[in-house]
């Protein structure tokens, strides 16, 4: 039974928030006249600058 269970947990790799996510990071498509990214100018952002920013906290 411990050998079952061994088995059963080693097996499996949690995957932790930022791959669970991960799947959500698709490049839009290309801005058309009425979208609000259409008329403003935005800085690119991949997920891996996401990962790496430095969240401020209030204090």
């Amino acid at each position: 039974m411990s050998i079952f269970l061994f088995l059963l947990f080693t097996g499996k790799k949690e995957k932790n928030y930022f791959d669970t996510i991960a799947i959500n990071d698709v490049k839009l498509a290309k801005a058309v006249p009425g979208e609000w990214r259409y008329s403003r100018e935005e800085k690119f952002q991949t997920f891996e600058d996401f990962q790496k920013r430095k969240i401020k906290y209030p204090q």
